[in-house]
């Protein structure tokens, strides 16, 4: 009997001291992240160099929340939350991003040295935290990424939703659904999803070798027969352009491959034209490695934009020179455009439209006024007022006219030139005679245009940065539904008087930069990249 009671005695003691060290070791992990967080003094947070540093005040802020509890692993296991953030950050190129600029692959194996360290009961406290802290900033990151895009616009700011991701983390957590919780951090837009899966064709395709070449020094054209016909079909092929059951004249250009040929023009931007010139064979011959980067630096483009959902909505895409009425994602309404050029670009930002002027003025902008019109009235004194161009000593509401034969014109230069010039309304004015206003620090808006012809032209960036719209009154009536009036509109135009038209509930516009995206019927679009903004995006993603 002593002996069995001797027996217990040692066997509660084992137990006891497993346990006591269990929990010290436990108190110390979390002793641990304590320190790191700088409660006791120490105010520095580790920024491993494999990933961006991040706000230490989310850090905190999170592991306040689990009053400093250890959220990831302890010291006898790595939790299942762990290997599920880590298939995660694998899987991240299917948003078009790079695993490793999360540390997937030094995670990986600092996670399998611990697993191993574990086993053999060899755990080094330090690893333990290194890998805690680490996952927690690497989930900020990547959330922070998706939620606003690796490389953040600064023109969509005032749309976004406060999101406390220190709590998004802590219910998952607490919830078991990770997965999930990430996954709704992705644009809540249809055609970020169309993308994804566009970007896993082009991915297969460039798995399989690519497409081929198309030679330029055969003339490929209808009625032609010749080998590189058959590199023409296999290229269009494997672009979708081509249907497998139209593919059945073989070394013969035949009218089905210049039907292809023609679809691949138009989601190009390009004439439909069924002619292989240059620029066609310039977007044949792009390898589909570089289709691939441009999908994915269009998807962060995506992830620029707020998550709202918003019933009705403008977005004016630049590279297409398209405007759009969306409503639950769908187009209702679309209209040509003209955008700024090169050197007066149109800027990218979300604001909401307030009202509408009816036979608008057009104030001058100081650039115009000195560097373009002042030049010509000089040579040609007659300008202005063949122009309707008045002169104001301010834009004060009160501001007196100056009249032109009181100013020596020789005299004045840009640098003196202080005076305003306020077009008057009229079929002559250079806004047309509809304007919609949505107040912002660019100083742009939606106007009409007396030039109508330039709405033909394929390349429509010809504007100081503000946007032609082709079918103005069209979208006004969009816009205001039953509010518009057209035979009241068309007595003040007639009498050319000045109207302001308020509407009643806001409508948000994006001017965004898509220079590669998925129509709603699932068919990739290019276009060209008309401000050279895709290579600087590129080199800040390198992805």
């Amino acid at each position: 009997m002593k002996k069995i009671v001797f027996l217990m005695l040692i066997f509660f003691i084992i137990v006891n001291v497993f346990l006591l060290n269990y929990i010290v070791k436990a108190e110390l992990l979390s002793d641990r992240i304590i320190q790191r967080m700088g409660i006791h003094g120490n105010n520095h947070i580790e920024a491993f160099k494999r990933i961006d540093k991040i706000n230490s005040d989310l850090l905190k802020g999170f592991y306040k929340l689990r009053n400093y509890q250890p959220a990831w692993c302890k010291e006898t296991r790595i939790y299942q939350i762990t290997y599920d953030l880590l298939t995660i950050i694998k899987n991240s190129y299917q948003n078009g991003l790079n695993p490793d600029d999360y540390a997937y692959t030094y995670l990986y194996y600092l996670i399998k040295g611990l697993e191993a360290d574990i086993n053999n009961d060899k755990v080094e406290l330090d690893r333990l935290l290194k890998l805690e802290l680490l996952l927690t900033e690497i989930y900020f990151k990547f959330s922070n990424d998706l939620l606003y895009g690796v490389s953040k616009h600064k023109g969509y700011d005032l749309g976004y939703q406060e999101i406390d991701l220190p709590v998004l983390l802590n219910n998952a957590l607490e919830t078991d659904n990770l997965r999930e919780t990430i996954k709704n951090l992705d644009p809540i837009q249809p055609l970020y999803a169309r993308m994804q899966l566009a970007l896993k064709r082009l991915l297969k395709i460039f798995n399989d070798g690519g497409w081929p070449l198309i030679s330029d020094k055969i003339e490929l054209k209808k009625g032609v027969c010749h080998q590189a016909v058959l590199d023409l079909r296999e290229r269009l092929l494997l672009s979708g352009d081509l249907k497998p059951e139209n593919n059945h004249a073989g070394l013969l250009f035949d009218d089905k491959l210049a039907e292809a040929v023609a679809l691949f023009q138009l989601r190009h931007g390009l004439p439909a034209s069924e002619i292989l010139d240059e620029k066609t064979l310039t977007a044949l011959n792009t390898s589909v490695e570089e289709r691939i980067r441009q999908l994915k630096i269009n998807m962060d483009r995506l992830r620029w934009l707020p998550q709202k959902r918003e019933d009705i909505y403008i977005v004016i895409n630049i590279p297409d020179f398209k405007l759009e009425v969306m409503k639950d994602y769908s187009s209702i309404f679309e209209s040509r455009v003209i955008v700024g050029d090169k050197n007066n670009q149109s800027p990218l930002f979300r604001d909401e439209i307030e009202y509408i002027v009816i036979n608008p003025y057009w104030k001058i902008t100081d650039n115009i006024a000195k560097y373009e019109i002042l030049p010509k009235l000089k040579n040609d004194p007659a300008y202005l007022d063949r122009n309707k161009i008045k002169i104001l000593e301010s834009w004060h509401n009160d501001s007196k006219i100056v009249l032109p034969e009181s100013i020596e014109w020789h005299n004045i230069s840009p640098e003196k030139f202080t005076y305003k010039l306020r077009q008057e309304p009229g079929i002559f004015n250079s806004l047309g005679q509809i304007k919609f206003i949505f107040p912002n620090s660019y100083q742009v808006y939606l106007h009409d245009t007396p030039y109508k012809y330039l709405f033909n032209y394929p390349d429509r960036a010809k504007s100081h940065g503000c946007i032609r719209v082709e079918k103005p009154f069209s979208l006004a009536s969009c816009l205001l539904g039953k509010d518009w009036d057209e035979e009241e509109v068309a007595e003040i135009i007639r009498l050319n008087k000045r109207k302001v038209i308020n509407l009643k509930e806001k409508i948000p516009i994006y001017l965004v930069y898509l220079t590669s995206w998925v129509d709603e019927n699932g068919i990739i679009q290019h276009r060209d990249d008309v401000y050279n903004l895709d290579q600087e995006l590129y080199e800040k993603l390198k992805i």
